[in-house]
């Protein structure tokens, strides 16, 4: 026997589902995105379906849902390729003359640097170079990230120059 929280739930699924994955595309432009994104709004409507029984607008909270998530899915996209690009910037200068040492000292300290080397060049774990500093691996987890923040103020302020 169906309970009365899968029966809504169901009805809520074919009902609206074609009509999320819409507005999800429409947001995103990826329609594997805007699928991952429409299972994930589900997935929370799922562990909320009795609070989403007593809901005014059941169909809302599920767009609302979408949009709330597509926008944590593009930012986390989004930081990703930033970080990519970094890497890519690190490992391949644009020049052949460049090496990474010196494409960077321009905006890191040389510890800063030295963590960057180490990370992105030579690969190394962050609990290998945490140890070398003698740091946690947080601590060299967040001087890593600001180090890319440095990296990403000196490229802007380069390029506005221009």
């Amino acid at each position: 026997m169906v309970s009365d929280n899968t029966k809504f739930f169901n009805e809520l699924y074919l009902k609206w589902y074609g009509g999320l994955i819409k507005y999800a595309y429409r947001l995103t432009s990826d329609k594997g995105l805007a699928e991952e994104i429409v299972q994930d709004a589900f997935v929370e409507a799922y562990k909320k379906v009795e609070l989403l029984q007593q809901h005014d607008n059941p169909t809302g909270w599920l767009y609302v849902a979408t949009r709330n998530i597509s926008r944590a899915k593009l930012r986390d996209k989004k930081k990703r390729q930033y970080v990519v690009k970094i890497e890519k910037d690190l490992l391949f200068p644009r020049s052949r003359g460049d090496n990474i040492d010196y494409y960077i000292s321009d905006y890191l300290t040389t510890s800063e640097s030295d963590i960057i080397i180490r990370f992105y060049k030579h690969r190394q774990p962050i609990s290998q170079i945490a140890k070398v500093y003698g740091i946690s691996e947080s601590a060299c987890k967040m001087r890593l990230k600001r180090s890319r923040e440095k990296i990403k103020r000196g490229h802007k302020k380069k390029f506005q120059k221009m």
